[in-house]
C-alpha cells in the first residue's frame, strides 16, 4: 500500500507479527500435528482408543479398530463391498512410526488369516484422524477417531482364538 498502512501495523506496533503468531500457534499445538509423527511409546499412547474406517471422510463408519491397551487391538464392522460382518483381534507392537499386527482371533479367515502379520507406517496422527501406509502394498488410508461409545460391532459372529498362534510374534 502506498499510504504505509497495513492491517498488521497495529499488531506490529505492539510487537506482534505474522511470524510471531505462527510461532505461538506452533508452540501451543502438539508437536506431531503437522510437524511430524510421534514414535515408539508416544505413538502407542496416541493410538489408544477407537478409530473409524470410512469411505466418506468419517461421516459414517463401516469398520472400527480399537487399540485396547499397549498390546491388544480389536477390529469389527461390515465390509462395504459385500456387507459381510467381521470381527478380529490381534497383538500389535510399535517400532518407530510403524505398527505391526499379528492376527490372533478371526471370524473370517479369508480377510484376517490367523497368524498373519501386517504393518503400516503412520504418516500423520492428530486428535481427529490418522493417516497410514501399509508397508506391503503401499496403499494409504485415513481413519477417524471416535469415542468408545460409537463403536458398533455387528452381532452374530464370534471370533475364534487360535491357541497355536504365538502372540509374541508381533515383536
Amino acid at each position: 500500500m502506498t499510504d504505509g498502512y497495513s492491517p498488521w501495523s497495529k499488531f506490529n506496533a505492539q510487537g506482534w507479527s505474522i511470524l510471531d503468531a505462527r510461532r505461538q500457534a506452533a508452540a501451543l499445538a502438539p508437536a506431531h500435528i503437522g510437524f511430524g509423527v510421534p514414535e515408539g511409546e508416544s505413538l502407542k499412547q496416541e493410538l489408544k482408543g477407537v478409530w473409524c474406517a470410512s469411505d466418506d471422510g468419517g461421516k459414517t463408519c463401516w469398520g472400527f479398530d480399537h487399540f485396547v491397551d499397549d498390546r491388544v487391538i480389536e477390529a469389527c464392522g461390515r465390509f462395504p463391498e459385500t456387507g459381510q460382518a467381521f470381527h478380529a483381534k490381534g497383538e500389535y507392537e510399535v517400532r518407530g512410526r510403524t505398527i505391526c499386527i499379528v492376527v490372533t482371533e478371526s471370524d473370517d479367515p479369508k480377510a484376517f488369516p490367523l497368524g498373519s502379520r501386517f504393518c503400516a507406517e503412520v504418516l500423520h496422527i492428530s486428535r481427529v484422524q490418522q493417516r497410514h501406509r501399509f508397508t506391503d502394498t503401499g496403499v494409504e488410508d485415513t481413519t477417524y477417531r471416535r469415542p468408545l461409545s460409537a463403536m458398533q460391532c455387528p452381532s452374530g459372529s464370534a471370533t475364534t482364538p487360535n491357541p497355536s498362534i504365538n502372540p509374541d510374534a508381533a515383536r
